[in-house]
């Protein structure tokens, strides 16, 4: 019976801890929703930085890194962090960041127009020094429409 105590409060505590973690997570989701902030996480699951929605401009993955450009005083910062566009995906999906091409994430509201030239169509950013961002054909119904919708 001392086994089965011993087990069965194992037990109790490894649900305890996962409960715990669950209401971590679900606070910081709520957290980023009410207050509009990313927070960013490394492929272990680090938060290693937290920046303004409406400051993002858009995300770019080369294999297994992602590099985020956003605005901070009126400078363009690139960071590099260890993840995949697919890792933060749900991230993206919960702001006004839409996926565009297979390689890009482009924040909405930071878009000045939508560009259709002979070899596709691209997205002029209202941030000086950022290059236009390609939108591919998979993605560019969805986009053009979400750009259509917004506020």
């Amino acid at each position: 019976t001392l086994f089965r105590s011993l087990v069965e409060r194992m037990d109790r505590d490894l649900r305890i801890a996962e409960a715990q973690r669950t209401i971590v997570r679900l606070r910081q989701h709520n957290d980023q929703e009410e207050n509009g902030t990313l927070r960013f996480v490394d492929d272990k699951g680090n938060v290693k930085l937290i920046v303004s929605a409406e400051h993002v401009i858009c995300i770019e993955s080369a294999g297994n890194y992602v590099t985020i450009l956003y605005e901070n005083a009126g400078r363009l910062i690139r960071y590099s962090l260890r993840n995949t566009l697919k890792g933060i995906e749900e991230l993206c999906d919960s702001h006004r960041l839409v996926r565009c091409h297979r390689s890009w994430f482009i924040n909405l509201g930071r878009v000045r127009l939508l560009r259709k030239a002979p070899d596709g169509v691209y997205a002029e950013m209202d941030a000086e020094g950022v290059n236009d961002i390609p939108v591919s054909k998979s993605y560019s119904a969805e986009v053009m429409q979400r750009f259509a919708e917004r506020k």
